[in-house]
């Protein structure tokens, strides 16, 4: 069995490095932890490719971004269905946090202010929001 990996952009990565893709079973992967920014499309949607886990998906992410996955744009209630999230907290105040299985990195999340996700825009009439 090959050793595990913890990288960020699950998408981009599974697409650029076959050995996250060891074949050890049908759709097997060897990444063991998500780290997300944002509840973004483009920074979640790569986690419905990991939905056939034989292991509770484990991702850090904020508060803020667990609610966007958890109710805007569902996927974690999706994958609740497939293999499951095993949430882990990621403080945006700037203080730091471990990552299982990735040593010698400092990991800290800053809030920073954007526009909401468009999974949180009420339609209206003339479009978005």
């Amino acid at each position: 069995m090959g050793a595990r990996q913890c990288l960020p952009d699950i998408l981009v990565q599974l697409q650029a490095n076959p050995f996250l893709q060891p074949a050890r079973a049908p759709r097997d992967t060897a990444i063991s932890g998500i780290v997300l920014v944002d509840g973004q499309i483009d920074h979640s949607v790569g986690l419905l490719m990991l939905r056939e886990s034989s292991a509770a998906l484990q991702v850090w992410c904020t508060d803020s971004v667990n609610a966007d996955l958890m109710l805007g744009n569902p996927v974690f209630a999706v994958l609740a269905h497939y293999c499951g999230v095993q949430r882990r907290s990621m403080p945006a105040d700037g203080s730091e946090f471990a990552v299982d299985g990735v040593s010698g990195v400092q990991w800290r999340a800053l809030a920073v202010a954007a526009s909401p996700p468009l999974t949180h825009l009420t339609a209206s009439p003339g479009g978005r929001g």
